[in-house]
């Protein structure tokens, strides 16, 4: 199936190879009002290996050996004072919104009941373990430009890590089970952070009809 063929398709899924942010807060649909519902295409989010993404709440891990819900906890004080935007956008939902995102329906809260709705699957490598970057001293891997500010770093500490972490969370968060998720998670075996072989392995992600 070639990309012009998918966009020839109306109503369907067409994939969508962004980031995460947009799947909370959708830019305003380009399609008139007056158009019949059933001609608005669906629309697949697929994130691929994210430095960052939209906690939908201010806990975050305490510790980063497994995700035991339990140890999702809002960062103590002293954190919270070195790292004060740790929950602002596009780390959280706590504030620095962008401005189309204050006007949505429902507001915050309206999103995040959208956002379990929208079909999102993460796509992670599972070698993008490198947790440094080539400036830093001793490092002997290429993260090719992983996020290290402490906003990122509460998150994990590399892009593998936090993808599992954030989608940990999102189950805590909207009180999911493995075997009912919120949203899906697909590990690319073999492959680190390389954009090539990331979509390679992940085309059927993009263009199955599950």
């Amino acid at each position: 199936e070639t990309p012009n063929e998918t966009s020839k398709k109306t109503p369907s899924e067409i994939p969508s190879a962004i980031p995460t942010y947009p799947s909370f807060f959708p830019p305003p649909s380009a399609v008139p009002s007056s158009c019949r519902r059933a001609a608005v295409p669906i629309v697949r989010h697929v994130p691929a290996n994210p430095s960052s993404y939209a906690y939908p709440y201010a806990r975050r891990w305490e510790g980063l050996d497994g995700a035991d819900p339990r140890r999702l906890k809002v960062p103590d004080l002293t954190t919270r004072a070195s790292c004060p935007n740790y929950d602002t956008w596009h780390f959280g939902l706590s504030g620095s919104l962008p401005p189309y995102a204050l006007k949505v329906a429902g507001g915050v809260r309206g999103a995040l009941t959208r956002f379990a709705r929208r079909h999102v699957v993460y796509l992670q490598g599972y070698n993008d373990t490198c947790a440094c970057n080539p400036s830093d001293k001793g490092c002997g891997c290429i993260s090719h430009g992983l996020e290290v500010t402490c906003a990122d770093e509460l998150m994990g500490r590399f892009r593998l890590e936090r993808g599992r972490l954030y989608f940990a969370a999102l189950q805590a968060f909207y009180n999911r089970t493995a075997a009912a998720p919120v949203h899906a998670m697909v590990e690319v075996p073999n492959v680190g952070h390389d954009h090539t072989l990331m979509w390679q392995g992940g085309l059927r992600q993009l263009f199955s009809a599950g």
